[in-house]
């Protein structure tokens, strides 16, 4: 048996892919981590005539519907750090966000920037957490893993 870890599972490509993946019965866990919801919050729906609508809304479904004990899903929004890369639209982000992150509370909080390694962090706790059968982590949730993991 085998275990499938797929980032970038909100694009095409990566949700072709985890439909792959699902289907597969040799995979016992698939761990998407994706930068957005799996399911764009607004008008997803498996039975859309929209394809990336009804694409988004079959992905949910399907990794919900896995029936494995656990199934944990990262939501992280911009990923906070440097990079051996230089890309410059995602470095002026990373510095808007420096300075808006902390205004972001409420709803909204879920959409502050996260470093990696703090989602790494959560990825590792998160199956020693218990709870419930499917768990949806956004920012707040994964800061909450990483203060506890002492």
């Amino acid at each position: 048996m085998a275990k499938a870890l797929v980032f970038g599972a909100t694009g095409f490509v990566g949700a072709s892919l985890l439909e792959i993946l699902l289907r597969e019965t040799k995979y016992t866990e698939v761990l998407a981590v994706t930068r957005k919801p799996l399911s764009i919050a607004v008008g997803a729906d498996e039975k859309s005539s929209v394809f990336y609508v009804r694409t988004k809304g079959e992905t949910d479904r399907d990794i919900k519907n896995l029936g494995y004990a656990r199934t944990n899903i990262f939501r992280p929004s911009i990923i906070m750090g440097e990079r051996p890369e230089k890309r410059l639209l995602e470095s002026a982000a990373i510095s808007l966000f420096s300075v808006v992150n902390s205004a972001m509370i409420g709803k909204l909080s879920r959409y502050r920037g996260i470093d990696a390694r703090t989602i790494a962090n959560a990825m590792v706790l998160a199956p020693k957490s218990g709870g419930e059968r499917t768990v949806v982590y956004q920012w707040r949730d994964m800061m909450d893993l990483n203060s506890k993991k002492d």
